[in-house]
């Protein structure tokens, strides 16, 4: 069980780094800042890969985790 809590811990920050980088995405662009918009870009890009791995590593683990619980 606490597996799964780690994985909605982590999944819960990656999602509130997305939401950063979208706040700094839209200063960026609201300063034509053209060097932090790429950055920004490729940055959120992994921060989306890290949330897929995290919703795929915690559907594996829930199932498991919630039935030996009970």
């Amino acid at each position: 069980m606490r597996m799964l809590r780690d994985l909605q811990d982590l999944l819960l920050l990656a999602t509130l780094v997305d939401c950063s980088w979208t706040a700094v995405c839209q200063a960026a662009q609201a300063l034509h800042d053209h060097e932090l918009i790429a950055v920004v870009a490729a940055c959120q890009a992994e921060t989306k890969v890290q949330q897929g791995w995290l919703t795929t590593q915690l559907k594996a683990a829930a199932p498991q985790a919630l039935l030996v619980a009970k």
